[in-house]
């Protein structure tokens, strides 16, 4: 019977194992869980019950999300836009592997894109797309490897300042979200076009200590650097990994606010 019920999860989660770190993050678990007593965390399907105010208000925030690409490789992830000039994403999108100085690190972001507006057109007013280039002069800010926080922020060029259709989402509510309460993330898979995954109960488990989230929503290759909000659409922590389960796969998070201890400078 429990062979039968992980079938039925792995056929309704879909889940693709993640591009870069995510195949590979063991999961530090502190709670005695197995896998059946997980299937309460599956994201409920969105019915009548599914607010248009609310996911109106996810519509606005998803021109400050960006699909990050090189101009030297295919590899892909998600941004965001937390100050008018500044994107954060995850540090491996950057390197997959740790670099010890900064100008390397410099000199991979010379070959970073942030496209926004990547959305379908089909059925929906045109919306602008802009690309842009990382700042000529100090792009990266701050940065955390992949086996603390894994985040890099990053400077773009100029040019996005006169693209007044991009705010900037707020850092204003920077909280931890309790078990089984709603997750929502805006995410570039696998480099397609702007996609949403809602989960009414998907938070599993936060461990503020550490800075990690563990969810439900479904994710792919492509989707590093997304941002993770609440119901209520507060900005609250950064997809990074996915880790293997029986039923399918976890989802890792990095918790926004241990981010922001390390880079709220840059943010006044």
């Amino acid at each position: 019977m429990l062979g039968r019920l992980q079938d039925f999860l792995q056929s309704r989660l879909l889940l693709d194992d993640e591009l870069g770190i995510g195949a590979n993050v063991s999961l530090d678990w502190t709670e005695p869980w197995d896998d059946v007593q997980l299937e309460a965390f599956l994201p409920r399907q969105f019915a009548y019950e599914a607010d248009v105010g609310a996911l109106y208000r996810g519509l606005q925030l998803a021109n400050a999300v960006c699909k990050i690409s090189f101009t030297d490789s295919d590899h892909t992830g998600t941004g965001i836009l937390i100050a008018p000039d500044l994107v954060l994403t995850n540090y491996h999108v950057l390197s997959p592997q740790l670099v010890e100085e900064k100008t390397q690190l410099e000199a991979l972001a010379q070959s970073l894109q942030f496209e926004f507006g990547y959305i379908s057109q089909e059925n929906t007013d045109s919306v602008p797309t802009d690309c842009f280039n990382t700042a000529a002069s100090e792009p990266v800010l701050a940065w955390s490897p992949a086996p603390q926080l894994d985040y890099v922020l990053l400077r773009v060029a100029g040019a996005i300042v006169q693209a007044d259709y991009l705010k900037p989402v707020s850092m204003s509510s920077v909280r931890e979200p309790s078990p089984r309460t709603s997750l929502n993330l805006l995410q570039h898979p696998a480099g397609q076009t702007l996609k949403v995954s809602l989960s009414t109960n998907g938070v599993v488990q936060t461990d503020p200590q550490r800075g990690r989230i563990w969810y439900v929503n479904r994710t792919q290759g492509g989707s590093s650097g997304s941002p993770c909000f609440t119901g209520d659409w507060d900005f609250v922590a950064l997809h990074h990994a996915s880790v293997p389960r029986g039923f399918g796969s976890l989802r890792e998070g990095i918790l926004l606010q241990s981010i922001v201890a390390e880079i709220e400078s840059f943010l006044a």
